[in-house]
């Protein structure tokens, strides 16, 4: 990407888009950037409780505390192809887009680890194992490879479609693999059911109009997302429901709350309901979070939802200890909640179990004693 001349203003952007022989071009909408917090957002005590895990140990050491926000830019490259496997995006006369594969064993030279329609013919040398079809459209990829992840779908993977969708002008479909009911319910909502091809195999197209939010991987979020969440919500009535909401995540998740129905009972003593999101429709599932007034939740993908909160809604998320992610917190940041943290204890290194999973423990009476401090009797 970094080879990629810049434009502004974004009508410049938009002609190359948009002219058969319009130049491949990126546009800079905002930079990675940080805020430093307030010195009690992480203190102990008022946010941060349970395990004995050093507030703020995801800073620079010796550095103060910030939020996270990712970058984003907007690219268009001509005649080229889309990979759904990993939505890996290659220009024939640039290579493959960096932003979005990488990964160790892309670095590595090892493409074909992550994406079986390609083989590698020598260093920093891919090809592809079969003739690719073309089709004369300019399309917006929806999704990154962390896409079947709901909180990689809501933050990343759509942001840069509906931006593009909404800002270049009619004539531009979407693309990407074929979508689980979850995402095409999404796609809906946001008015763009009717706009996506389903794409089984890598296509050649005459344009492709992406961002560098279409990762291999999660990270921080961008302020763009909040767009995503606010379009739904439009859309979508109020509906009676829980104010006070605990999730449950699913039991085939890698991380293993200990005792979940002890500390599930302490949360219904202060009056949550236990939801499971993945039981529950996107629609639902926005108004569900639109009409809360108190979340709680586990680190993970569920937590995407908090994106359909009102303002000043108080969150806690439950972190292992083994896994500082400042993800939510940077969310909630970003979109006006207060956020709070519990340290359970991990029973190891993160990963260190087969499959990359493991277990951990929250202490019931600290978990009781911290419910009374955030949130108070229902």
């Amino acid at each position: 990407m970094s080879d990629l001349p810049a434009v502004a203003p974004f009508a410049r952007f938009r002609e190359a888009v948009h002219a058969p022989d319009g130049p491949e071009v990126l546009f800079r909408h905002a930079p990675d950037h940080e805020v430093v917090q307030q010195p009690d957002e992480l203190a102990r005590g008022r946010t941060v409780f349970g395990a004995e895990t050093p507030a703020g140990r995801d800073a620079r050491a010796g550095a103060a505390a910030v939020h996270r926000f990712r970058r984003l830019s907007s690219i268009v490259l001509n005649d080229a192809i889309l990979a759904p496997r990993s939505m890996a995006v290659a220009s024939p006369a640039r290579g493959l887009l960096d932003t979005a594969l990488d990964t160790p064993a892309v670095r590595q030279s090892r493409l074909s680890a992550v994406d079986p329609d390609f083989s590698e013919a020598g260093p920093d040398t891919w090809r592809l194992l079969r003739p690719v079809p073309g089709i004369g459209q300019t399309i917006l990829p929806v999704g990154g490879a962390s896409a079947s992840n709901y909180g990689g779908f809501l933050f990343e993977g759509l942001c840069g479609a509906l931006l593009h969708h909404e800002t270049l002008g009619p004539g531009l479909a979407l693309a990407g693999p074929p979508l689980a009911t979850w995402q095409r319910d999404i796609l809906a909502l946001l008015g763009l059911g009717d706009a996506h091809l389903a794409l089984r195999r890598p296509t050649r197209f005459r344009k492709i109009v992406t961002t560098d939010l279409t990762a291999w991987t999660a990270s921080e979020p961008n302020p763009l997302a909040r767009t995503v969440f606010d379009r739904i919500r439009a859309v979508l009535p109020a509906a009676a429901g829980p104010r006070r909401v605990m999730l449950r995540r699913g039991a085939g998740n890698r991380r293993q709350m200990r005792e979940r129905e002890r500390i599930e009972a302490i949360a219904g003593q202060f009056g949550f309901d236990i939801v499971d999101p993945a039981m529950l429709p996107a629609a639902a599932q926005a108004q569900l979070f639109a009409g809360a007034t108190a979340v709680i939740g586990e680190t993970g993908a569920g937590l995407a939802n908090l994106g359909f909160c009102d303002p000043e809604t108080r969150v806690l998320e439950i972190q292992p200890d083994c896994l500082p992610d400042g993800r939510a917190r940077a969310a909630c940041h970003l979109l006006g909640l207060h956020w709070h943290v519990f340290f359970g204890v991990a029973d190891g290194e993160a990963g260190a179990a087969p499959g990359g999973g493991f277990g951990y423990a929250v202490d019931p009476n600290a978990f009781a004693a911290t419910l009374d401090r955030v949130f108070g009797a229902p």
